[in-house]
């Protein structure tokens, strides 16, 4: 006997259980067949699934009445192992006589929110050859929103091939199978985020009828006609999931074989993206590790997009483990972003903070206050960190940047030496730890360095040759003076001239001793800026001596 729904007869039961769930669906539910398509022969049998799609909310109830062909089919029995349901308003039941099975269940909170829930089997047993086609004739899936809202909005139908003992007979003449492609979904085996779809395919000189159909059977036999042939179909506003197209071609010599094409839709983006970072026993660890758990129902995690900090994105594949590892980072407070893309390209977004400490800061004991355009500078001090890595940085007045580096040593001392080619100027210098594991100390105290030119030095040379070169020509000249030199009688022009240049060099030359011995007087000498001193006062003497002799 045929029977639909009653409301009624769950009535008290949706009632006890409405506050307990949410109260607004909008979306949409399927009931469908499994298999929903095969061949099978004269004397076996079938088993075929009813299925509830609701992945969109969550339902609470399901019934339905199913449609078979009595010369074909027959129901041996009706299994309720691995059902959803929790109890039933109405025990599945089926009339071999009416070609009719009636099913009308319950679930209990929080009710079922997915896509591929069992209500019952059915077992079939094939009685003759043909084409069996079974349809849900009615039904009704009820929203867990505390109202009872129907939320169906397809019904499934199954189509079996059935083979007797004598073979098909073969048609010839009739058009080949039409090729289908899709401009909007090309690729059958990749998910797409749009529901508009557009199909074509190949068309004969000599067809006269168009038959398609679009469903979630793999092969089936399209129902719908177009007595005016078509050779491109949209389909708009298409639920998510798999579907098939199905074509066939007809002319005066019969239908063609059917071509199907597959087309997988997603426009959700994934439903859950958490990020946990997994505890370091040691904040100063630089390389955190995070797991990162994602969800989608519909077509699957794809891959993940990670930035550090807003910097560069990486594209990263979970291998199954969903832990993913940051490596060397910074010390301080660090933001992780993460987008998950699902397999059509939908993607959800969350970000997490975390902080790495720092190492402790190394001290500077000593260092090269001053030094002279390509001499060593160097930096000692003290660090707990034995055997890290100590780096100097050196950097100057426009912004350029020098680094050296040394080890710590057992003691927890270092020293490191650095022979950058560093014009005169005045540069800052600091210096900072970093261990083997990549982990880093904040930056030291700046210190400040002042590089001198050798210019001077040059300059000073120079003088000193000029004033040796001057007393030479001085003691030749006055040696061949062949009268000599009385005191208020006017001079040759180039006793004057000779003079006046001696007195300018000797003048200079002290005016650099000076400087020399000011800047003695605030720091050492450098071992070089000493020997110039030393050679300068020892040339000037000299020479106010063989000039005094002269």
């Amino acid at each position: 006997m045929e029977k639909t729904f009653k409301k009624s007869t769950v009535g008290l039961v949706f009632f006890v259980f409405s506050f307990l769930y949410l109260p607004l669906i909008t979306e949409a539910a399927t009931l469908f067949f499994s298999p929903d398509n095969g061949t099978y022969k004269v004397g076996s049998s079938i088993s075929v699934g009813i299925y509830v799609s609701s992945s969109d909310k969550a339902m609470n109830a399901a019934s339905g009445v199913v449609n078979f062909p009595t010369d074909l089919l027959s129901v041996t029995s009706i299994s309720k192992n691995g059902s959803l349901v929790d109890f039933w308003a109405q025990e599945p039941s089926y009339s071999n006589a009416a070609g009719t099975i009636n099913f009308e269940g319950v679930l209990l909170p929080p009710g079922y929110n997915s896509t591929n829930g069992k209500i019952v089997t059915i077992i079939f047993t094939i009685k003759k050859a043909g084409v069996a086609n079974v349809s849900l004739s009615s039904g009704q899936v009820l929203a867990a929103d505390g109202m009872g809202t129907d939320i169906l909005s397809d019904l499934g139908t199954a189509t079996y091939i059935i083979n007797g003992s004598m073979p098909e007979e073969v048609i010839t003449g009739v058009p080949s199978a039409p090729k289908i492609s899709s401009q909007t979904h090309p690729d059958q085996t990749k998910w797409y985020a749009k529901d508009d779809v557009i199909f074509s395919w190949t068309l004969a000189d000599d067809v006269k009828q168009v038959g398609i159909l679009i469903n979630r059977l793999p092969q089936t036999i399209p129902t719908y006609i177009y007595d005016t042939p078509i050779s491109l179909k949209e389909i708009n506003d298409l639920n998510d999931g798999v579907r098939y197209f199905h074509v066939r071609l007809k002319n005066s010599a019969g239908w063609s074989e059917i071509s199907n094409f597959k087309i997988q839709i997603d426009t959700g983006k994934p439903t859950e993206l958490s990020i946990a970072e997994i505890e370091r026993k040691d904040l100063t660890d630089p390389n955190p590790e995070f797991k990162l758990t994602a969800l989608d129902e519909m077509s699957g995690i794809d891959y993940y997009e990670i930035r550090l900090d807003g910097k560069d994105t990486v594209k990263w594949m979970d291998n199954g483990c969903g832990i993913y590892k940051v490596n060397s980072v910074d010390p301080g407070s660090h933001t992780i972003n993460v987008k998950v893309f699902d397999k059509a390209g939908n993607y959800l977004e969350n970000s997490a903070a975390f902080v790495i400490e720092a190492l402790e800061t190394p001290k500077i004991t000593d260092y090269s206050k001053e030094a002279l355009e390509g001499d060593s500078i160097f930096v000692e001090g003290t660090s707990k960190y034995s055997g890290s890595t100590v780096n100097l940085w050196v950097k100057g007045e426009e912004g350029e940047i020098d680094k050296c580096d040394s080890k710590v040593d057992d003691n927890g001392s270092f020293s490191v030496e650095c022979s950058p080619k560093l014009k005169a100027g005045n540069y800052s210098a600091w210096v900072q730890i970093i261990d083997s594991r990549g982990a880093k100390s904040l930056n030291s105290e700046i210190i400040k360095l002042k590089i001198n030119s050798n210019y001077f030095i040059f300059i000073l040379i120079a003088l000193l040759l000029l004033l040796i070169i001057a007393i030479i020509l001085i003691s030749k000249i006055f040696r061949k003076k062949k009268t000599p030199v009385v005191f208020g009688v006017k001079k040759d022009d180039k006793d004057v001239v000779s003079r006046k240049a001696y007195n300018i060099l000797r003048n200079s030359i002290w005016e650099q001793t000076r400087v020399l011995e000011e800047i003695k007087s605030t720091r050492p000498l450098t071992v070089e800026e000493e020997k110039i001193y030393n050679n300068l006062r020892a040339g000037f003497f000299e020479a106010e001596r063989n000039v005094d002799n002269t």
